[in-house]
């Protein structure tokens, strides 16, 4: 099996995107956690619709000697000794007032484009596996305000790219794992394109079903792993998209697992945090 995550204790930082995506795609700061990173960064920390900006927040060494990276609603540590990585975001602080159908929500998410793109067709076998702990979900809305559009949401997604010069390039379909969802016990299957805020991509997305590899809901302070071998799943979601008018220019012999993102999106206001203890990625061909 070969392992395509970069960096899996994340000892070289990270890039920053801006907050709004339709401003810059590009990084807007380099963390190098205080100077010690060892090469340029694999890692992009994501703050798509947050108010607060990490670029203006802090980045300082912590008495454990973790790294912080932090604003007034977002703090991310990281522990390279130990290749823990913690993410919170405290909507509470980014939100006056209950978010709106069609607005825009925050996320605080880490994403990785893969060095090694393998063909998911070619693969015999995709197997993911995290180890991980949600370790705080509090409900901060006013009595009345929530309704189903408000939640806090742990997801492990991919973008399935076509990589291959020509009509169908850089074309892909958004698959993911969701892991926890503050409205439901097991977060269930989903398919449908793009939507609900100003910068979504109008790609196909592709969740499966979290009873594939959860017994039971993940429980808050449980420390909890995952394996899951996402193979045929992946297979599915593609085929899936094809049947729908999606990747139309692209062959499904030609579609690679190409990049990354894990984290919050918190659509509702939720004070969030979550640590993840190990991250991988397995590809058999």
């Amino acid at each position: 099996m070969k392992q395509i995550i970069a960096d899996r204790k994340f000892e070289n930082g990270f890039e920053l995107h801006h907050v709004d995506k339709l401003v810059t795609n590009r990084p807007i700061a380099i963390f190098t956690l205080k100077n010690t990173a060892k090469a340029y960064p694999s890692w992009q920390l994501a703050q798509w619709c947050c108010k607060n900006n990490l670029a203006n927040g802090s980045e300082k060494v912590r008495q454990d000697a973790s790294y912080e990276i932090s604003d007034d609603s977002k703090k991310v540590i990281v522990d390279t000794e130990r290749g823990y990585i913690s993410l919170a975001l405290d909507a509470s602080n980014e939100y006056t007032v209950p978010r709106r159908e069609g607005e825009g929500w925050p996320h605080i998410l880490i994403e990785q484009d893969f060095p090694y793109k393998p063909k998911i067709f070619s693969c015999k076998k995709i197997m993911l596996d995290i180890d991980f702990c949600i370790d705080r979900v509090i409900d901060k809305h006013k009595e009345g305000e929530r309704t189903d559009i408000h939640t806090a949401q742990f997801s492990w997604i991919f973008a399935l790219a076509d990589k291959k010069p020509g009509k169908g390039y850089d074309d892909f379909v958004w698959f993911g794992c969701p892991i926890y969802d503050a409205r439901c016990d097991i977060p269930g299957f989903f398919a449908a394109q793009d939507g609900g805020k100003p910068e979504n991509t109008g790609k196909y997305i592709y969740f499966i079903d979290g009873k594939n590899y959860l017994s039971e809901g993940v429980r808050i302070g449980k420390r909890t792993r995952l394996k899951i071998d996402v193979t045929q799943h992946m297979r599915d979601a593609l085929q899936y998209a094809k049947e729908k008018h999606f990747i139309p220019y692209s062959e499904l012999s030609d579609i690679v697992l190409n990049n990354t993102n894990l984290g919050w999106e918190i659509t509702g206001t939720f004070d969030a945090a979550l640590t993840i203890y190990s991250l991988s990625v397995e590809v058999e061909e």
